[in-house]
């Protein structure tokens, strides 16, 4: 007889071990990156400028991505995702070890034109570091506390084990990069923090390595297994794809536009990454009374209603702007910061666990290591194609493009995606495993 998948609850010192080592996993993974851009500004100051004409990070980033993808599906699917997180710890020593070597010999002009290949391989590694820890993070979460512990929300375990990480790595870069000795300090603060996960990895309990080659019939109910043998995977891939990109799309330059855009109206000294961190402890807040059963469904539709609202909102202030009527500073910044709230609390934190309840236990780490990759190349071609659309079309017309398809996107969310879920809680008895019984908090 198949065993009780879910069996043995952590202890809450447990459960929150788990969650504070993916917390700073996290936040070396993203410090670590923003190291080694300001490394690399550093060194390029000392190299021949014509050395980087066919050089942009921006394609090793990506380069990165696509075998950050290919090496979860290869080596995640063998072993388990937390061989994944042992093999990020490894690759980013690695980044960092090749940057700073750079940058030494380029202060004593060792560093010829023909190396800077190896200087851009560090970008590779990252852009490989992102996309693997995207990956296996909600992952190994989900496979540890939120499969065992139907009670607790695993949105605001991602919230902080995985989104949080990146505000604060941002908060902090902002604060040391007005320091004389911001190079000093962030290698220092890296090699602490970066010390203190290697060290307690080893006490990490093992996941349940769904989706693995070596996933076994006492991982669940031989029901479940059956229900997902008939379900199959086409449909909830293609449902989560949608899904991730819709989560693109709706953040699409929110806080490199429109957020700056209304600071700068109030002509306050406040950098967006500050903004981003405080957005972060609203969300928290926020996500706090959603922990019981039943109100997340409710809590994602509220907050992607107000996310289209917003958006129409600022059109309309955008449109009084261009035909010069007076605007309250204040009124613009506000629509976008419940904007940033909202989209943080809804789509971008959501977005991981529904895909992730969505698609069987046996297919999740293959599919989701697809959507996610297709959605980070879909990120990094946004950001590539925005100067042209912002040429072609004027700012104004770019904001009513994204804002008419945005709420199209939202339209079908709450149509299909929502109503997925919903049908897949029907059609599986109360009885059965605890993932069924988690699905009902979504």
């Amino acid at each position: 007889m198949a065993v009780q998948y879910g069996k043995g609850v952590f202890s809450n010192r447990s459960k929150a071990f788990i969650i504070g080592w993916t917390f700073l996993h996290n936040v070396t993974v993203y410090f670590g990156g923003y190291l080694i851009y300001i490394y690399y500004q550093k060194t390029k100051e000392d190299i021949t400028e014509s050395s980087f004409a066919l050089w942009i990070p921006e394609y090793w980033l990506t380069a990165g991505c696509v075998l950050g993808g290919l090496s979860a599906l290869i080596i995640g699917r063998k072993w388990g995702t937390k061989i994944l997180l042992l093999l990020i710890r490894f690759i980013q020593i690695l980044a960092i070890i090749v940057i700073l070597s750079f940058y030494v010999l380029s202060k004593y002009a060792w560093v010829e034109e023909y190396w800077v290949f190896g200087l851009y391989s560090t970008f590779m590694l990252q852009g490989f570091i992102d996309c693997l820890s995207q990956i296996s993070s909600p992952i190994y979460v989900m496979e540890t506390i939120c499969d065992r512990e139907p009670q607790l929300s695993v949105t605001l375990l991602l919230l902080v084990s995985t989104q949080l990480p990146l505000y604060m790595s941002s908060f902090v870069a902002v604060l040391l990069s007005e320091h004389h000795l911001f190079l000093t300090l962030g290698v220092g603060i890296f090699a602490g923090i970066f010390l203190i996960v290697i060290f307690f990895f080893m006490f990490l309990p093992k996941s349940s390595q769904d989706g693995t080659v070596c996933d076994k019939d006492d991982n669940a109910t031989f029901w479940h297994l059956q229900f997902e043998k008939e379900s199959g995977w086409v449909c909830p891939a293609t449902t989560s794809l949608a899904l991730c990109l819709l989560s693109q799309m709706t953040g699409f330059q929110m806080y490199e536009f429109y957020a700056s855009w209304s600071i700068r109206l109030l002509n306050i000294p406040l950098d967006t990454g500050i903004m981003k961190s405080g957005v972060i402890f609203v969300t928290v807040l926020l996500t706090l009374p959603f922990w019981t059963r039943n109100r997340l469904s409710i809590f994602l539709i509220t907050t992607t209603g107000i996310i289209s609202i917003c958006l129409f909102l600022s059109g309309i202030i955008l449109h009084g702007l261009e035909a010069g009527n007076p605007v309250y500073p204040i009124v613009p910044f506000l629509v976008n910061t419940v904007f940033a709230i909202s989209y943080t609390a809804g789509l971008l934190t959501l977005t991981p666990i529904v895909c992730l309840i969505l698609i069987p236990r046996r297919y999740r780490l293959a599919i989701f290591s697809i959507v996610t990759t297709i959605t980070i190349l879909d990120r990094r071609l946004v950001r590539a194609v925005t100067p042209t659309f912002i040429e072609l079309l004027h700012p104004f017309g770019v904001f009513w493009l994204h804002a008419g398809a945005t709420s199209l996107g939202l339209l079908y969310m709450v149509v299909a995606i929502v109503d997925q879920v919903k049908d897949r809680h029907r059609s599986i008895p109360s009885s059965q495993c605890t993932v069924e019984e988690f699905i009902t908090q979504v």
